[in-house]
This record gives C-alpha cells, structure tokens and sequence, in this order.
C-alpha cells in the first residue's frame, strides 16, 4: 500500500512538472522592454524579441491573407504621442511561403521593434498595452498576445 502511494505522488509531481508535455504551450520568444531616452520631451519605446532556434516570429508589414502579422494595441492617453510608425530592426527575412501563397515577411534569433514618443506630461506615467504576434517552426503556428508596460520619465520643466 505504501509503495503504490509512493509511485502514485511520484508520478502525480511528474505530470504537474511537465506540464508542457501536455498541452500548455511554452513561448518561443523572449521578450524585453525598454525605454530610451533622446530628450525631456522625446523617449523610444524598445521592444526586444529574443526568438528560440528555428521559429519564425512575423513582421507588421505584409500583405493580407498569409500567417498573422504582429500588431500593436496601445492604451489611449493624454500624457504622450507616438510619433511615426513602430520600425522593425534588423530588416526581417522575406521568403515565398507555399502553403499561404504569397512572400512573408519574419524574424529568426532576435529582432528589436522600436516605437517614438513624444512625451506631453509633465508627470512621470506608464504606456501600457498588447501585442498579438504569431510564431511558426515547421507546421506548428501559434499566436500569443502578451501586455507591456513602460514607466515614462515626465518632462519636468525647469
């Protein structure tokens, strides 16, 4: 009796800790936030995508009708402006994808997506939102839609 509670706990803790084994997906991508400041009144957002060994992380900037491009949702506020559109750094990768018929756009081991700002507040803030982004590595695509949160240094006046 004890032997079998003993296999039984064993292999309870064994299915817990490898959860992914059965079905919880593992993010292929790492992601960090930055800011970088230019001026009191000028700050880039810095997106940093570390991407796991032969997965695709996918650009913004394609055509309609192939996987799903990554897009950006920021929370409306009065304390700054983007100014201009996220850039993409280094230039992904442009290949034919057979199965959507068209040339897709993606990025393998990292990619840095950078947004600039225009700081209005004078008060220190957050910029927060979500990003969608699909991954794909072989035939497997999945789609994670992660929030982010930079803390904003206000333009204080002097």
């Amino acid at each position: 009796m004890r032997i079998n509670l003993v296999l039984f706990l064993l292999f309870s803790l064994f299915i817990f800790s490898n959860s992914e084994a059965i079905g919880q997906e593992k993010e292929p991508v790492k992601w960090n936030y930055s800011v970088k400041k230019i001026s009191d009144k000028e700050a880039i957002l810095i997106f940093e995508a570390k991407i796991d060994p032969r997965w695709h992380l996918y650009s913004q900037y394609f055509p309609d009708g192939g996987p799903v491009r990554m897009s950006f949702n920021f929370r409306n506020s009065n304390d700054y402006k983007r100014v201009g559109k996220i850039i993409e750094s280094p230039a992904p990768k442009v290949e034919r994808d057979e199965v959507f018929e068209m040339d897709v756009q993606y990025f393998e081991g990292k990619a840095t997506l950078s947004q600039k700002i225009q700081v209005l507040s004078e008060k220190d803030f957050i910029i927060d939102g979500e990003f969608e982004y699909q991954v794909c590595f072989e035939d497997k695509c999945v789609l994670f839609n992660p929030e982010f949160e930079f803390k904003i240094t206000g333009n204080k006046k002097t």
